[in-house]
């Protein structure tokens, strides 16, 4: 269950990543650190806010420190593929590798299709705001994004050389919305997500050739095939 295991709900960051530790400026205070933050998000809306659509290629790298502590296993699940994002809430992936999977939502109902098992489960009713709430309203309006987030910068993370993070953390303490640490280059380039949980489960997307495409809704809109079981999906 890759997908599935993607885009769980999360609901905290570890104590290392609460330290919010600046990027670039380990000594800057907490006046810098916003100021860089907002320098940021600035820097993104300028560059996405227009957008209607876009296309990635993504690799993705899913680590689970439980299995690396107590079983002494790297814990990683690594797979790639392609990304598609539709303004509001429609969303794709095409999982190519290591076995393929499609991910798809019209913002109201989500398919994961398995096509080596003709199976898809369908989830009716999909809670955005529980499962993938950030990542679609950072791709979809930054301003709106600041009322119902608080951004603050990530520490530097070793895989992402030259890369700036944004947590983002719910205003509202007792909501169940994932967070999300968004990156970006020093022009201000998406360049991937992480997405964390409360177990300690870190899901990282690396975004590869960024650009924006109109995109029909049709293709976000799952057509089962002939001969594919359907399996409707009680959760949310």
């Amino acid at each position: 269950m890759e997908f599935r295991r993607a885009f769980k709900p999360v609901f905290g960051l570890g104590l290392a990543l609460v330290a919010l530790l600046s990027f670039g400026l380990l000594a800057a205070g907490p006046a810098q650190a916003a100021s860089k933050g907002e320098e940021i998000l600035k820097g993104l809306a300028k560059r996405y806010q227009g957008l209607d659509g876009l296309v990635a290629d993504y690799s993705r790298r899913t680590q689970t420190p439980l299995s690396q502590e107590i079983f002494q296993n790297p814990g990683n699940v690594a797979a790639t593929g392609q990304l598609a994002w539709r303004k509001p809430a429609n969303l794709r992936l095409d999982q190519a590798r290591p076995a393929k999977e499609l991910l798809a939502t019209d913002g109201n109902t989500a398919w994961w299709y398995l096509p080596e098992e003709k199976q898809v489960h369908v989830y009716r009713r999909l809670d955005l705001a529980g499962e993938m709430a950030p990542l679609l309203a950072f791709l979809t309006n930054l301003e709106e994004l600041k009322k119902n987030f608080r951004v603050k910068l990530a520490p530097p993370d070793p895989d992402r050389a030259n890369q700036a993070g944004l947590i983002l953390v719910p205003r509202d303490k007792d909501s169940a919305t994932g967070q999300i640490v968004a990156w970006s280059d020093g022009e201000f380039h998406l360049t991937g997500f992480d997405l964390l949980s409360v177990t300690g489960e870190k899901t990282s997307f690396f975004l590869t050739g960024v650009k924006a495409q109109a995109l029909d809704y049709e293709e976000f809109a799952f057509k089962v095939p002939k001969g594919v079981k359907v399996v409707e999906e009680t959760e949310r």
